[in-house]
């Protein structure tokens, strides 16, 4: 009887377990959570060495609560962010652009025919966070990551 229970059980685990097949995400989904206004909490930029050593991480100014990325429905996007404009001169510069989702962990931006691709990291209802991938080498690092943290 004990052994019939046993086996019971596990039968019932394992149709548990296939029966509640959690329901993924499609692009078209992403890209509706995605769209909204985002304000950013931080961007950093993580320089690495031609080995892949973290060499130098290095935050960028923001106004939090100032500085967003809007992603509107129609694929494009309006970004306002603090930037050095000249030694120790700071202002919010703004850029438009076009967006689009390309797989459920990334997605691209483009501005001025420069198109960027954009790695997916956290993306839940209060939160946003993405890396760029940027090639330094005229700067002499070979390899460095923006990596972009908002909240809605």
């Amino acid at each position: 009887m004990i052994k019939n229970l046993r086996y019971l059980f596990i039968i019932f685990l394992a149709v548990s377990a296939f029966s509640c097949k959690k329901e993924e995400k499609n692009t078209t989904t992403l890209k509706e959570e995605l769209a909204d206004k985002w304000y950013y909490d931080s961007i950093s930029q993580k320089d690495y060495d031609q080995n892949g050593k973290l060499t130098k991480t290095t935050s960028l100014p923001v106004l939090v609560n100032v500085n967003y990325i809007d992603f509107k429905a129609d694929d494009t996007f309006t970004a306002v962010v603090r930037q050095e404009v000249e030694p120790k001169k700071f202002e919010n510069v703004t850029s438009t652009g076009t967006y689009k989702v390309t797989s459920l962990t990334k997605f691209t931006v483009t501005q001025q025919g420069v198109t960027a691709e954009c790695n997916l990291r956290n993306l839940n209802a209060s939160q946003l966070r993405f890396t760029q991938d940027i090639d330094t080498r005229v700067a002499g690092q070979p390899y460095s990551v923006i990596e972009h943290v908002l909240h809605r």
